[in-house]
C-alpha cells in the first residue's frame, strides 16, 4: 500500500515505527540502569555519611588517643610519652630523695629533743662563771684552740666558760675547715 503523494511505503512505515520503538526502549532501559546505580552509589554515601554523623555525635572514645592520625604525628606522640615517663622517673626519685632527707631530720630533731639524750649540763644562768671573762670573736677562738690542745673535750669547754656546747663545736668547725668536730659523750667529764 502506497500512500498517495508521499512516496512512502507502508512496509517502510511499519520498520520506521519498530526502530523507534526498539530506540526508545533501549534509551527506557539506559535511563533505568543509570538511575537504578546512581540511587545504590547514593545508598552507599549516605550509609557513610550517616556512619560520619553517627561517629561525630557520639564520639568512642579510643583506647589510644591519636590511632588514626598519621604515622608523624604518632611518633611524636610516643616520643612525647617516653619524655613524659622519663620526666615522672626523675620526679619520683628526687621526691623519694627529699622523703629520705627529712625522715633524717625527724629522726635527728626527735633524739636532740628527748630528755634521756641530753648531753651537757647547762649551768642555771647563761652568765659565764664568776672569775672568767666574757669572751667573743678572736679571744673566744684562741680559749679553744688553747684548751683543745691542752687535750680537753668540746663538753668541758663549755662547762667552763658557760658558752653552749653547739656554739663550741660551731667554732671548731670554723677554725678548721676540713676537721672533724669531736662529737659530744653520753656523760660529762
Amino acid at each position: 500500500l502506497e500512500a498517495t503523494g508521499t512516496g512512502v511505503s507502508a512496509g517502510s512505515v511499519g520498520r520506521s515505527q519498530w526502530m523507534m520503538v526498539a530506540g526508545f526502549l533501549l534509551l527506557g532501559w539506559v535511563l533505568a540502569r543509570r538511575t537504578i546505580r546512581n540511587r545504590r552509589t547514593s545508598r552507599i554515601n549516605n550509609r557513610a555519611a550517616e556512619k560520619e554523623l553517627q561517629r561525630a555525635r557520639n564520639p568512642v572514645a579510643h583506647s589510644v588517643p591519636l590511632s588514626d592520625a598519621p604515622p608523624d604525628v604518632q611518633r611524636w606522640q610516643v616520643a612525647l610519652y617516653e619524655t613524659q615517663r622519663d620526666l615522672s622517673a626523675e620526679l619520683d626519685t628526687r621526691i623519694s630523695v627529699v622523703k629520705a632527707l627529712l625522715a633524717q631530720v625527724d629522726q635527728l630533731s626527735s633524739e636532740r629533743d628527748s630528755p634521756s639524750r641530753k648531753l651537757i649540763v647547762e649551768p642555771e644562768s647563761r652568765d659565764p662563771p664568776r672569775g672568767l671573762p666574757v669572751l667573743s670573736g678572736d679571744r673566744l677562738r684562741r680559749h679553744i684552740a688553747d684548751s683543745l690542745k691542752q687535750g680537753e673535750t668540746p663538753e668541758q669547754i663549755a662547762v667552763a666558760t658557760g658558752i653552749p656546747l653547739g656554739e663550741i663545736q660551731w667554732t671548731i668547725a670554723s677554725m678548721t675547715p676540713n676537721a672533724k668536730v669531736p662529737q659530744a659523750s653520753a656523760t660529762p667529764k
